[in-house]
């Protein structure tokens, strides 16, 4: 959903301030709620870069490297980059076969 938001700023412009930019701050993390955010870069704990790659898979990382994080010292961060399309193409297929079988289930 953080890429999805991301890339519709791209295209998106305020009528009455057609020249102004809106600038999104996301910061994801898993376990404690911590998380740095960086306006336009979607920065990413050490523990949601191994969730989103090794866990759930189909995500694209750099590396950002040891950052200082308020309340938790000094840790490893990424950006996260992209989802694979592939990932974005079975996630779809599920929803629509979990949508088609609450359907059946309601109906029955």
């Amino acid at each position: 959903m953080s890429l999805a938001f991301l890339s519709s700023l791209e295209s998106f412009r305020i009528p009455h301030l057609p020249h102004e930019r809106i600038n999104l701050r996301i910061g994801i993390h898993c376990g404690s709620v911590v998380a740095g955010v960086v306006a336009g870069k979607i920065h990413v704990s050490e523990q949601a870069n191994h969730m989103l790659t090794h866990v759930v898979g189909g995500f694209q990382m750099e590396a950002r490297g040891e950052v200082i994080i308020k309340g938790k010292g000094v840790m490893a961060t990424y950006w996260l980059l992209a989802q694979d399309t592939g990932l974005r193409s079975m996630i779809g297929e599920i929803h629509r076969q979990e949508t088609l079988k609450s359907g059946e289930v309601s109906a029955a």
